[in-house]
């Protein structure tokens, strides 16, 4: 039998500066964009890896989410 793959995307919470097109600009979240991600990512969290963009809005997240879980951060 074939083991599966499943593969969630979050997207990040709001950044300081509010809404624009930011690219690589490196800005953090705001408090509501960190409430926003734990928001995403309560209930059941079956995750055995978590991957992040290396830019803050997303790393800094992604770090303190494997943390919560005793998952291993690459």
């Amino acid at each position: 039998m074939k083991q599966k793959t499943l593969i969630d995307l979050l997207r990040h919470g709001q950044p300081l500066g509010g809404r624009m097109y930011r690219g690589k600009q490196d800005d953090p979240l705001t408090e509501e964009g960190w409430d926003q991600m734990w928001h995403a990512a309560s209930g059941e969290t079956p995750w055995q890896q978590v991957i992040s963009s290396p830019l803050r809005r997303c790393r800094e997240f992604a770090e303190a989410l494997t943390e919560k879980l005793e998952s291993p951060w690459p």
